[in-house]
């Protein structure tokens, strides 16, 4: 039996109400430095952890696409929110496609940050070996895995190490496999294309070729006729935390009612 609502945290009293998700490498936490230039008299924001990750660490899963969006579903409903904005980072930028695929009356726009497209990322077997091995347990190539993803910008920092560390603290294997799973073998972009629903799609000129701005306009841009693009000219992967007060004024100003 599902839960009747993932782990969350609200933040915000506003009447612009907001559900957003992590990424494969952290919870929802990974917003924290976003947070104190939000303006909360404008926004409701729900943070959820999916299945495996946060405060939802416990709940155990096939963490499929059809499942996270069941999840997200069942928690607007526990809020009382008929419709909601969607925001995604990297995988669950691809669970955001796909509920506003599935779920169109209720999702009034998605914010997709570094996402994964909806036809996913497969790889070659040995890649897909290397990234089973860092999401199990092995630190080195989890640390290549942050280092690849921002151009390799932080690499004499301790930020790799404690991306890792908060990885492993923050979520199950299961999940971890489960997840990886998901974006590298699931394609539902032949549906998606010509999904009205208006689209932020958010690039990093510092994160890798897959997610780099060509690549999101030869796939999401140019399957979805109300998506727009802009890019962070100083970041990686994750923007939340390498240009936290850009994202927040980004965000404000796609969201503004």
């Amino acid at each position: 039996m599902p839960p009747e609502h993932i782990g969350h945290q609200i933040h915000g009293k506003g009447p612009v109400r907001v559900i957003a998700m992590h990424d494969w490498f952290s919870d929802c936490s990974s917003y924290n430095s976003v947070l104190p230039y939000l303006d909360m008299t404008q926004l409701t924001c729900a943070f959820a952890d999916l299945r495996g990750y946060g405060r939802s660490k416990s709940i155990k899963g096939i963490f499929s696409l059809e499942e996270a969006l069941g999840d997200i579903l069942e928690l607007a409903n526990h809020l009382q929110w008929p419709e909601f904005h969607l925001v995604g980072h990297s995988m669950s930028g691809m669970i955001a496609q796909y509920i506003a695929l599935k779920a169109t009356s209720r999702v009034k726009s998605v914010i997709a940050i570094t996402p994964v497209p909806a036809s996913g990322l497969p790889a070659p077997a040995p890649i897909l070996q290397f990234l089973e091995d860092a999401a199990r347990q092995n630190d080195e190539s989890a640390r290549q895995i942050v280092n690849f993803m921002t151009s390799g910008r932080y690499a004499e920092s301790r930020y790799p190490d404690i991306k890792v560390q908060k990885w492993r603290e923050s979520s199950t294997e299961e999940a971890r496999i489960g997840y990886l799973k998901m974006f590298g073998e699931s394609n539902f972009a032949e549906e998606a294309k010509g999904l009205s629903t208006p689209f932020l799609v958010i690039a990093g000129a510092c994160d890798n070729e897959a997610h780099l701005e060509a690549a999101l306009r030869e796939t999401m841009l140019s399957w979805y006729p109300n998506a727009k693009l802009t890019v962070f000219q100083e970041s990686g992967h994750y923007p939340m935390q390498e240009e936290p007060v850009l994202l927040a004024s980004t965000l404000a100003a796609f969201l503004r009612p």
